[in-house]
């Protein structure tokens, strides 16, 4: 993982990871400012991982701009396209499902 790319963008992903916590979300790892001796004078925040993120949540609504991930589970297709268009912005997301067809239909055109 690369550095952030200033250190004002790195406060600013470390305060999400404290919203995050604070939100109900769990932290499952990183989410710390990097302390190895090569990388503790750079803009270095170690990759987080959260789990049990809500869709009302911040992390998950907001662009962090850091290596910040969030993982939330669905019961139905429809609840997990619900989250997907509830955020203004995304750049990147994913699903992982033992059901090949419905992610085919899901990923595929409406």
């Amino acid at each position: 993982m690369g550095s952030v790319v200033s250190r004002d963008q790195e406060k600013s992903v470390l305060s999400y990871v404290e919203v995050g916590v604070g939100e109900g979300a769990k932290l499952l790892v990183g989410g710390k400012k990097a302390e190895e001796p090569d990388l503790a004078a750079g803009n270095f925040v170690t990759a987080a991982v959260f789990d049990r993120a809500a869709r009302d949540m911040r992390i998950a609504r907001e662009e962090i701009f850091g290596p910040v991930l969030t993982a939330s589970s669905f019961q139905t297709v429809d609840d997990l396209i619900d989250a997907a268009n509830a955020v203004e912005f995304g750049l990147a997301a994913g699903m992982w499902t033992k059901d090949l067809k419905t992610a085919h239909a899901v990923a595929g055109p409406p």
